[in-house]
């Protein structure tokens, strides 16, 4: 299976959670947890891997959350009955992807080893 493919089944594991966490609790504020855990799982199993090209391991990062954040989406506009506009949902989806984008770049460098470990193998 190729990284890419890891990454989405990743993001499609937390937001599958994501969704759990949205119906089962009143705390929404709760579904941050799961977008917690999937970039420690990203870092350590990108750390595990030794993949060395910092952008590499931070599209990875953000491809896994955007496949979360766009299965919690469909969810909430499914079930959403209200009339929503097209603004609103473009400046969510915007806040997303700046938050995806520093979290990735954090789970990158995270995930990174030394110059002296790679150096000495």
């Amino acid at each position: 299976m190729s990284y890419v493919r890891k990454a989405v089944l990743f993001g499609v594991i937390a937001g599958c959670a994501d969704i759990a966490v949205y119906l089962v609790t009143s705390q929404h504020i709760l579904i941050l947890v799961p977008y917690i855990v999937l970039m420690l799982a990203i870092a350590g199993w990108m750390f595990r891997l030794r993949i060395e090209r910092f952008w590499s391991r931070a599209m990875l990062a953000l491809t896994a959350f955007a496949v979360t954040t766009f299965i919690l989406w469909v969810f909430v506009m499914a079930t959403y009955h209200e009339r929503v506009f097209l603004v609103g949902v473009l400046s969510g989806l915007g806040k997303m992807f700046l938050i995806g984008g520093a979290a990735s770049v954090i789970a990158a460098l995270v995930s990174g080893r030394s110059r002296a470990e790679i150096l000495s193998r």
